[in-house]
């Protein structure tokens, strides 16, 4: 979805500008956050932070932040990019934790230039729930709500998985929470106060929605070699589909035989199962394909050479363009907020009110 103020005719220098001046407008305004009822101590400002290139990079989860994970490796680490990419993900912020750097107090400022990362909200909420509930990242938040809900395991045709946790269910439980003052996970957190947007002084705005134009363009004036920029570049636009399901689904089965899934999941192949729908909610593999299940029962074995080759072969053999996958992806979008109550929308539209002032986004849900 597009902001209010995403323009590219004048320029990206002209694009900053605006979006930086949107922002101060917005902060100006303190009646706008004198009334929010989410506040700073929910949640702890962590930021990416190189002095070598005078930069830091507001950590915003479900926003391009292992992407910045890996940058401050490459520069700071002395990593070769390659090196750095082929890390599983699930590693990433764990090995760059010792380049991050928190903000103890309002007053506090970065003495580095500053990057936020915005997303809609509605957006994140939902690719959250998809990456930590459906596909149980968060297996023991998804089985904690599962159990204060009276809900029981979620069924596929091969067994046990997960629990009955809606999307309306996960939505309501997170909001809910928030506005009584509850800590909030980094996944969902508002921006606003992840990144004490109105009190760190920041000169770059970017955009999940546009995140590979703007990332590229400050990559161009970081003080690094032109190499490394040449393959940040390269390398941020990604080693094509197939490379990078192959890295999504290592880190994904590296979590399978943790003691918290093997007690919901009844065996590999019911895991397997959810996976495949969240690769059809997330554009990978196309809605009207079905999962491969005859071919596994036969065999009688699911391990991740196996599930890599079956995605891949879906992806291959009928494969979604770049505009194609945007559409399902939205299509999944506007599905899992269609019926949603009104109350619900009204505890989203409250929770991240400033989220949706300073950078712009549409308060009402995807349609």
């Amino acid at each position: 979805m597009k902001t209010q103020y995403n323009d590219y005719r004048t320029g990206m220098k002209d694009t900053w500008t605006d979006r930086i001046q949107h922002l101060q407008k917005g902060c100006h305004q303190t009646d706008r956050k004198d009334q929010y009822k989410i506040k700073y101590q929910q949640t702890q400002p962590i930021f990416f932070q190189s002095m070598k290139l005078n930069i830091s990079v507001c950590k915003v989860a479900k926003a391009g932040s292992t992407f910045w994970a890996i940058v401050f490796l490459i520069v700071e680490k002395g990593l070769p990019a390659y090196e750095a990419f082929s890390i599983p993900r699930h590693r990433i912020h764990g090995i760059s934790s010792s380049l991050s750097k928190s903000l103890h107090s309002s007053h506090e400022q970065l003495r580095t230039k500053g990057v936020v990362v915005s997303r809609d909200p509605y957006s994140r909420l939902f690719s959250a729930f998809v990456d930590k509930y459906h596909l149980l990242r968060f297996v023991q938040a998804a089985r904690s709500l599962a159990q204060s809900l009276g809900k029981g395991y979620f069924i596929t045709e091969a067994g046990k998985c997960g629990y009955k946790v809606s999307f309306q269910d996960f939505v309501d439980s997170v909001t809910t929470k928030a506005l009584q003052g509850s800590k909030i996970n980094r996944h969902w957190s508002p921006v606003y106060t992840m990144c004490r947007v109105c009190d760190v002084e920041y000169q770059y705005a970017i955009q999940q929605e546009t995140l590979t134009r703007d990332t590229e363009y400050i990559i161009k004036q970081l003080n690094i070699s032109n190499e490394i920029k040449t393959t940040l570049t390269q390398m941020f636009h990604g080693p094509g589909p197939n490379k990078t399901m192959e890295g999504v689904i290592q880190t994904m089965w590296s979590a399978i035989d943790s003691p918290a899934m093997r007690a919901c999941c009844s065996n590999k192949l019911a895991y397997f199962m959810k996976m495949w729908e969240g690769f059809k909610m997330q554009g990978y593999i196309r809605t009207n394909v079905s999962f491969p299940f005859s071919s596994f029962q036969k065999n009688n074995s699911v391990n991740v050479e196996g599930i890599t080759k079956a995605v891949l072969a879906a992806m291959n053999t009928n494969p979604l363009s770049s505009t194609e996958r945007k559409a399902q992806r939205r299509q999944a979008l506007v599905q899992a907020y269609a019926g949603m109550p009104r109350r619900i929308i009204a505890q989203i539209q409250e929770m991240y009110r400033m989220d949706f002032h300073l950078f712009g986004y549409d308060a009402n849900p995807p349609t």
